[in-house]
């Protein structure tokens, strides 16, 4: 075989490999996809550098860097790294049990999330980093015991 045959042979095998690895591999095969669905979110927790928790009057603050989480609000403290991480998961977790499409013109979407507690939220957290939302707000109980309204700020959509 000549040299520049082998060459190309090798340059076709490389971009077969390529193809495989980053469109068939990456791309979520249909479980992997329907339990994506059954998520509010679907972010890698890594991704996060902040996370600001308010419900009401009290503020968490919590900020990454390079030896690991620490709480900056209400005081400048070492975060517990198993904390942090039970924190992440739930975030990233969120369950959707029904999503209601917001319809209508502003003031309709407005008013219902006000129905729903999502204006002033109970519990507001803000999230720092890239490919995360912006916000999660989490408002009134639903009424099957223990679900909340939630929206992410990005969104219109409310999610029980």
């Amino acid at each position: 075989m000549k040299l520049s045959s082998t060459l190309i042979l090798l340059i076709l095998a490389v971009a077969a490999w390529l193809v495989v690895r980053y469109v068939i591999m990456e791309t979520p095969g249909t479980r992997e996809s329907i339990a994506r669905g059954q998520y509010v979110t679907t972010f890698n927790g890594d991704q996060i550098e902040s996370i600001t928790i308010q419900r009401r009057d009290v503020r968490i603050a919590l900020q990454r860097n390079e030896s690991g989480w620490r709480i900056t609000e209400p005081v400048d403290d070492i975060a517990d790294p198993v904390a942090i991480g039970q924190l992440i998961g739930e975030l990233e977790m969120i369950p959707r049990t029904d999503t209601i499409e917001a319809e209508g013109d502003l003031e309709k979407i407005q008013k219902m999330h006000r129905d729903f507690g999502l204006e002033d939220p109970k519990i507001l957290v803000d999230l720092g980093g890239t490919g995360v939302p912006a916000s999660i707000m989490i408002g009134d109980e639903t009424a099957i015991q223990s679900q909340n309204y939630l929206r992410l700020s990005d969104e219109e959509a409310v999610h029980v």
